[in-house]
């Protein structure tokens, strides 16, 4: 008799009690290059106490049970995999019960629905799959940035258009020069923000003032 009590007692103790569960979840969100969404479940599962051990667990996904994956190196890490078409698999919560080996033996014993739903779960677990983009090829983030570019390049280039009395490098430089009164006049609007840097400010507005006397007297020679 105190044999049996002690395998209850050491039994009773390697039983997870009280789980917790957390779950991270990656789901397919493109649909034009694939034409299956699949879906990655990993579930860390803590025990109440520190002893307990779950082992092998059952995945029951929308009526299709499949038995879940074990990290070999952490016990309470879980690894569920699921695939499908794009309309087996739509935007939505879905919740995942699992079960532990004693209550898949009676889930199996079980002959008909009502008897399968009154089968206690070891737990239950929800992941949400935000659904897969149809749009366009070119993201409106890149088209913006193609424009910035094209923008900032037809600038550049357009001085070498505006005259055809002009060598090619008087442009460029005249480009550079553009471009470098662009620059100092960034640069002091951003250090009038500042504080504490009036000499930096003074300095940067005498060379701006320099290259607007040169330009004024390279037009005054042409």
């Amino acid at each position: 008799m105190a044999i049996i009590i002690l395998i209850l007692f050491i039994r009773s103790g390697e039983q997870c009690e009280s789980p917790t569960f957390s779950v991270k979840s990656h789901t397919t969100k493109d649909a034009r290059l694939t034409a299956e969404t699949a879906a990655s479940v990993e579930i860390t599962v803590k025990c109440k106490n520190a002893k307990g051990r779950t082992g092998p667990l059952y995945a029951d996904i929308n009526g299709y049970i499949i038995p879940c994956g074990q990290s070999s190196k952490n016990l309470e890490k879980y690894y569920i995999s699921l695939a499908g078409t794009h309309k087996q698999v739509p935007q939505g919560k879905y919740t995942i019960k699992l079960y532990d080996v004693e209550s898949y033996s009676i889930l199996r014993k079980a002959r008909n629905e009502e008897a399968a739903k009154s089968v206690k779960a070891f737990g239950e677990v929800d992941f949400h799959h935000s659904g897969v983009s149809t749009g366009p090829w070119i993201q409106s983030e890149f088209f913006a940035a193609v424009l910035f570019i094209g923008v900032w390049w037809f600038s550049y280039v357009n001085p070498l258009f505006q005259s055809p009395q002009v060598t090619s490098n008087d442009s460029i430089s005249n480009g550079l020069m553009l471009l470098n009164k662009i620059e100092l006049g960034n640069i002091i609007q951003l250090f009038r923000v500042e504080t504490g840097k009036e000499m930096a400010l003074q300095r940067l507005q005498k060379i701006h003032d320099q290259s607007l006397s040169s330009d004024a007297m390279e037009n005054q020679i042409n």
